[in-house]
């Protein structure tokens, strides 16, 4: 019996979409199961993927007090929906700790596989992408 991947933040993952095109980077933020409420729409769970990070121009806010996000994020959103067309790769200690702590190669293969069937170990990195800290 196999088991689906469920993501988890910190996860480096590749998503393979219906249309063709591929994204790849770190699980940045995992959305809460939604709470159901009447009255109150419900929204989709999602999370997003950080596919690029940029530094922020150095500045001091009005108030005299240094900066305290310097860096400018850039993320995709993937709904629940679409996280099986998410492949993981490997899983880092956390956002400040760049250290691999689990690959795919230690994970069950047959879990893990890609919709054509190849498993994460075949993973080459996309030409020209920004190297991963």
């Amino acid at each position: 019996m196999s088991t689906k991947y469920i993501p988890e933040v910190n996860d480096y993952v590749i998503w393979n979409r219906p249309n063709g095109d591929i994204d790849e980077g770190w699980v940045y933020f995992i959305a809460d199961i939604p709470e159901v409420k009447k009255g109150f729409p419900t929204h989709n769970r999602y999370l997003t993927i950080e596919i690029g990070v940029k530094d922020k121009k150095e500045c001091i806010y009005t108030s005299g007090k240094p900066m305290l996000h310097k860096k400018h994020h850039i993320c995709l959103l993937c709904y629940e929906q679409c996280w099986k067309e998410l492949v993981f790769v490997k899983r880092r200690k956390s956002q400040l700790d760049d250290t691999i702590i689990l690959t795919a190669e230690e994970l069950p293969v047959e879990n893990y596989k890609q919709s054509d069937g190849n498993s994460v170990d075949m993973y080459k990195s996309q030409e020209h992408r920004y190297r991963d800290m």
